[in-house]
């Protein structure tokens, strides 16, 4: 059997020219030379740099070359104009400009001309005389607001060996789970996939069944590979990456009563580009999704390049000019470890509550000021729960060296619904209808809906989950590709020549500002131009966009604001524009290794002609975190809303511990009015139930609404512990995890995440917390608090790490929590778990580096990577497994930036040359009944492994890629 785990490696090659850290790197020709050139003169004009070059050249050498990032900007029209067609010649393999200037030059071999380029952010120009050693060389840079010059340090080099700086800036991915830092369960995966949820009955026979993954659901439903999409997008009139590998979507299919097919997350009969996804539009099935240029390859709008996670790391990088508005940039601009520091990684499990696939993906920004890294590590989680709905959890971790300021975290979605892979399309007006739809309440601050009448399907928004978004506003977004600096004082000579379209002052998304285009002949078509009065999300970050802004149940949101603060909200006249939904963070100082979280989930209706009601249900209580019920509380109590597009009346049951739902109990009925059922109105409901009549511990409860037609809306659940009334001996509970002798906790990983109760009636402060495993010794809580400030009512107590890594077997054990008083009287309970066979995994370096050098006329000597973090594989696979083979291929080093600008390189392995694929070593066979082991390869690569780069006589900068692969093969 063989397996293949395949990791991606981005070496950053920074050639620096001197002492200045520009991150620029080159390689010298070593011979000397009189010719010299400079660049000078040069100004910005309609879109186009302008200037000339000034040089003097050899007695013997006429010809200049010109080396640039992007050759395909020069005008050489320009250049043939002055110095005649056949002296200009443009060599596409190399990319080089040479000109001939023997009857250019005057009597002292001196001369001018002038160029023209299109202006980009970025640009870099070399000269070289016709044996490629460097004269000039100069660096247009709009995005630094400067244009740099670097001749003076050309001649302070003195073609001075310095060195290659290579880094690895991949990461294999701790996994997480409950116990948030090590859950080894999760599987990596290379490709991007489907995952099924719940299927949902309707009772017309009609059944609706979700898929969730990252991105766009043709790139998910083909598989491709993560590096892939990762890849600049080259389609016509395309920006950014292929895929917006940070988008946390999903899509609905909806099948015919009379289809009794089950659906497939891959097929093999699609094989092309034209047959992806056919099966879920073939014999009267439809699919549906939510998010502007997910599953819409019909229209050839992919990507999903709207929906993305980022924070505000690029205010590090571009400083905004009004605190209160960080500048922000998306996870997929190319080339900035800002956006993306290398291929995000993505993995899968089953949800052990549902039993459904869940995904992971993985990826870090960075940005680095001297000798401070600053780094964000963002994980999002995407599941299901079992009412069908996507939970979406996004962790923001600071892995940097430095506590970050004002740290914000963002989610954008674009909201846009298409059917059958095409959103409705208006060609006279050239938009897409799909996505100008109203964005309205759920009520009571639950969230946001969006509901098109064109192919009648909704979309909810609930953002009153645990860790909900300290802000969310349902206005606009932008793209993943984007960068914005959050405040411009002064809109400069812009604000002039616009006068009345342009403010003098700018704000970026997602503080953009309404910008009063006086010229706007339909308003209702200008994607993104919110009404004046309104932001594309927030004004400052001080706003709480829609939190706790509520107009009421079933009304538009946005509350306009005005010079006094914000006053009214919007109405039905108002215009539509292109929907969006933005969440972020409180900014906060963001502490080394401290995390920020942003929850919610999301719920999809198709509104069937036989339309079940639909129950929202407040209550999030889990298992693991139950709603605690205080032992003298007889009741507790439940809130929600619920929407009918079917009925006019329904009624609403619960049971207790019940899944058959055999002893239900009747809570309520409700009615609507006709106008409200067309337009599914939401409606709040409030009751309590009785629960005086059951034990103390955990219990479920179940509720559901059923209409007068006899559809029954999906179950909503919430679990609570009622408690034990406290007494004079000390009582402590264990709530998380949830487990028995008969059903034992799965640990993940080499800690246990415990928090629970305890109740204690007449002391204010108890003696210890401790434990045993087993029939092992007692083990002290060192940091327990124990104190009772309110003898008799409980107090919560959580251990975030307990240390479980001696226990290396399968077999089941017991943990036993104890807690003691003055007194010796003690209370304690008992929670077991087992491990249990996982997979094999590799984990890799954060940063790997190659030092300094420049490439002076000759090769560079044999360079050993440095690091810090293991590369080490982990199996897993204690009874299955066999020895692996660990294997790497290193692929060509190539310009971030300009695709055609590579560097070579020789590897040698243990002092011989060998070719880019190399047998690193074979890892230690699994060992029977041992839970993990462990091979580390760290010190083997350190010392067996050299890289050479080659100077080629072509001068080379900025920062260069190599993939490299790891694979794990079977070695027997």
């Amino acid at each position: 059997m063989k397996r293949k785990s395949l990791l991606s490696l981005f070496l950053i090659l920074i050639l620096s020219l001197s002492t200045l850290c520009t991150n620029i790197i080159y390689s010298y020709a070593a011979t000397t030379t009189n010719s010299s050139a400079e660049i000078t003169d040069i100004t910005e004009l309609d879109g186009t740099y302008q200037g000339s070059i000034n040089y003097t050249l050899d007695s013997d050498k006429t010809e200049l070359k010109i080396n640039s990032s992007d050759p395909s900007k020069f005008d050489l029209d320009v250049f043939k104009s002055e110095l005649g067609s056949k002296n200009v010649t443009l060599d596409k393999e190399t990319d080089i400009i040479t000109l001939n200037l023997s009857n250019h030059a005057d009597k002292k071999l001196q001369g001018t001309f002038n160029f023209k380029l299109d202006k980009t952010d970025s640009f870099s120009i070399s000269i070289t005389d016709s044996d490629g050693n460097i004269l000039t060389t100069k660096e247009l840079n709009t995005d630094k607001e400067k244009i740099v010059n670097n001749d003076e340090e050309n001649a302070d080099s003195d073609n001075d060996e310095k060195e290659i700086n290579t880094v690895d800036e991949t990461k294999e991915v701790t996994n997480t789970q409950n116990n948030k830092d090590d859950d080894f369960s999760w599987k990596q995966s290379y490709t991007l996939r489907l995952s099924k949820g719940p299927t949902l009955e309707y009772a017309s026979g009609n059944k609706a069944t979700p898929f969730l993954y990252f991105g766009d659901f043709f790139y998910a439903r083909k598989e491709m590979k993560v590096q892939e999409a990762y890849q600049k997008d080259t389609g016509r009139g395309k920006s950014g990456r292929f895929n917006s590998l940070t988008a946390p979507n999903f899509a609905t299919v909806l099948q015919k009563a009379n289809d009794k097919e089950e659906l497939h997350t891959t097929s093999s009969d699609e094989k092309d580009n034209g047959e992806i996804g056919k099966e879920f539009i073939t014999k009267g099935r439809h699919i549906y999704t939510h998010n502007m240029g997910d599953g819409q390859q019909k229209d050839d709008v992919t990507g999903s390049k709207g929906t993305f996670v980022t924070t505000d790391i690029h205010n590090y990088n571009h400083v905004t000019d009004q605190r209160s508005m960080p500048s922000m940039m998306g996870p997929d601009n190319l080339g900035s470890t800002v956006a993306m520091l290398t291929i995000p990684k993505l993995f899968y499990k089953e949800d052990p509550d549902t039993g459904y696939e869940q995904q992971k993906l993985t990826f870090q920004q960075q940005y680095i000021a001297g000798k401070i890294k600053y780094k964000i590590e963002i994980t999002i989680i995407i599941k299901f729960n079992k009412s069908g709905e996507m939970v979406t959890e996004v962790n923001y971790k600071n892995i940097g060296d430095k506590e970050f300021k004002d740290f914000i975290g963002f989610v954008f979605h674009d909201i846009a619904f298409n059917k059958d892979y095409a959103q409705e399309y208006d060609k006279s007006k050239k938009i897409y209808h799909g996505g100008y739809v109203p964005l309205r309440s759920l009520g009571n601050n639950r969230g946001m809906y969006a509901q098109s009448d064109s192919i009648h399907a909704r979309v909810n928004f609930h953002m009153n989950k645990s860790d909900s978004p300290a802000a969310w506003a349902a206005r606009t977004t932008t793209n993943s590709s984007h960068q914005f600096k959050g405040y411009t004082a002064s809109g400069g000579i812009l604000s002039l020549v616009f006068t009345g379209i342009l403010q003098a002052k700018f704000t970026g998304n997602p503080w953009k500002h309404h910008m009063n285009d006086k010229y706007r002949r339909t308003p209702w078509y200008q994607p993104g131009n919110v009404p004046e009065g309104l932001f594309n999300s927030f004004r400052t970050f001080e706003d709480p966009g829609d939190k706790g802004n509520e107009p009421g149940a079933g009304k538009r949101l946005g509350r306009i604001y005005k010079k006094k603060g914000f006053a009214n909200f919007i109405d039905e006249k108002t215009y539509l524009w292109d929907a969006g939904m933005t969440m972020r963070t409180d900014p906060k100082i963001l502490e080394v290794d401290d995390t920020e979280t942003i929850r919610y989930s999301r719920s999809f209706d198709i509104i069937d002609e036989k339309f079940a009601p639909v129950v929202i249900l407040d209550q999030n209580g889990t298992l693991d975190e139950p709603d605690m019920i205080e032992p003298d509380s007889h009741n507790y109590n439940l809130s929600g809303s619920w929407y009918d597009f079917d009925s006019l009346s329904t009624d609403l049951y619960w049971t207790m511990d019940d899944e058959t739902l055999d002893s239900k109990k009747k809570i309520n009925s409700y009615s609507q009015s006709s106008n409200d059922r067309i337009d599914g109105v939401p409606h709040d409901w409030n009751e309590k139930i009785s629960v005086k009549d059951y034990k103390p511990g955990l219990h479920t409860v179940n509720v559901w609404m059923m209409d007068k037609e006899g559809n029954k809306s999906v179950v909503k659940r919430s679990s609570i512990n009622i408690s034990r009334a406290a007494t004079n001996e000390p009582q402590l509970i264990i709530t998380s995890p949830h487990a028995t002798q008969n059903a034992p906790f799965t640990p993940n990983g080499e800690s246990l995440s415990l928090h629970g109760y305890w109740t204690d009636l007449n002391s204010s402060t108890l003696k210890k917390m401790s434990y045993t495993i087993d029939d092992g010794p007692e083990n002290l809580i060192p940091d327990a608090d124990l104190n009772n400030p309110h003898p008799g009512k409980e107090v919560l107590w959580k251990i975030p790490k307990l240390d479980i890594s001696h226990v290396t077997d399968l077999k089941p054990h017991k943990l036993t929590m104890t807690i003691y008083d003055d007194n010796d009287l003690q209370g304690s309970d008992t929670m077991y778990f087992q491990r249990k066979e996982g997979t094999i995994g590799l984990s890799t370096p954060t940063e790997i580096s190659f030092g300094e050098h420049i490439l002076a006329g000759n090769d560079s000597s044999k360079i050993h990577p440095q690091f810090e973090d293991k590369l080490e594989v982990t199996d897993y696979r204690a009874n299955t497994g066999n020895s692996m083979h660990l294997l790497l291929e290193i692929n060509n080093f190539q310009n971030i930036k300009y695709e055609k600008m590579k560097l070579n390189h020789l590897v040698y392995w243990d002092d011989q040359l060998t070719d880019d694929n190399l047998n690193i070593g074979t890892s230690t066979d699994p060992k029977d009944g041992n839970w993990v082991t462990k091979t580390d390869f760290t010190d083997i690569v350190k010392q067996k492994l050299a890289l050479v780069f080659q100077y080629d006589g072509l001068p080379k900068y900025g920062e260069f890629n190599s993939e490299w692969n790891w694979s794990l093969v079977d070695a027997i």
